[in-house]
């Protein structure tokens, strides 16, 4: 979920181990809500492996690191 404190454009990147973009989304979060769904990751077009999630949004960065296993 993201939850910014104003309505703002996020984008969501992804990226395998080796540095690779697999995922690139833009999406308008709104103010105070958990903005559950405005992300559709295709887990099924991903392998199993780690991956790096980033998540920009106004002047704030962040990351996250996970993993597929099937």
């Amino acid at each position: 979920s993201v939850m910014p404190t104003r309505d703002a454009e996020i984008e969501l990147a992804i990226y395998d181990i080796s540095g690779k973009l697999v995922y690139k989304h833009k999406a308008i979060a709104y103010a105070y809500l958990r903005n559950l769904d405005i992300f559709n990751i295709p887990s099924s077009r991903l392998g199993s492996g780690i991956y790096l999630a980033v998540i920009k949004g106004g002047d704030q960065t962040k990351s996250l690191r996970f993993g597929i296993e099937k």
